[in-house]
């Protein structure tokens, strides 16, 4: 009998250790819960109090923003388009003058990257975002181009959405009015879309591409039929 009583009394120890241990592990558990919650309330918290009338947040506490741009990748190519999208990333996520120059640098790759390395070596960090865009421009723009003189001799050799795409890349580098666009736009289709186009006398540089384009599908309709 007493067997017996020993042997129940073990029983019910190693019971009792069994329920010990899953109540600890269910406390760890209620534990860590707590804490997730918690960061979640303040997380809560911080964005309401934070944020402004524009979707963006104190950069001070946190780098957050909720625009879709991406400020894009520099490797030394296409300096003054990089540099135009950057202006614009600036303009739309509300980017401060002091985060302008090393949000910049963490976008650069290769030679571009090299530079700046070298460029942070000589003038610091602490450089005005004007004066650093003239720094990339005097290192990476062509010393020889002349988009208007391009543009001026830009003449549609394939299709007019290619030639449309060069144009409007070109005329983005020049300082023309919107006489002088269309002026140049015209005289660099083919004759048998230009003339057509020019008896409409189009009065904007829109427009005349859009004659253009119904003339390139009349063409084509004809053809075709």
């Amino acid at each position: 009998m007493a067997v017996s009583t020993r042997a129940n009394s073990g029983e019910d120890s190693n019971s009792l250790e069994t329920l010990r241990s899953t109540v600890a592990a269910l406390n760890q558990t209620v534990a860590a819960m707590a804490t997730k919650l918690d960061d979640v309330i303040l997380q809560q918290r911080y964005l309401s109090t934070n944020r402004n009338g524009d979707g963006l947040y104190n950069r001070n506490t946190q780098m957050a923003r909720f625009t879709k741009l991406e400020l894009p990748k520099f490797d030394g190519e296409d300096v003054k388009e990089w540099l135009y999208r950057c202006n614009q990333f600036f303009i739309a996520d509300r980017i401060e003058e002091n985060e302008k120059v090393r949000l910049a640098s963490i976008h650069m790759y290769k030679r571009a990257l090299v530079w700046h390395q070298q460029f942070v070596k000589t003038h610091g960090e602490d450089v005005d975002w004007l004066v650093y865009a003239e720094a990339v421009q005097k290192r990476f723009g062509s010393t020889i181009e002349d988009p208007l003189a391009e543009l001026k001799n830009l003449r549609q050799n394939g299709s007019l959405k290619i030639y449309n795409d060069e144009f409007e890349q070109l005329l983005n580098k020049t300082e023309v009015t919107d006489k002088q666009s269309i002026s140049f736009y015209l005289a660099g289709l083919q004759k048998d879309i230009e003339l057509p186009v020019r008896m409409f006398k189009p009065h904007t540089l829109e427009d005349a591409m859009g004659l253009a384009r119904m003339q390139e599908e009349t063409i084509a309709v004809t053809k075709r039929s």
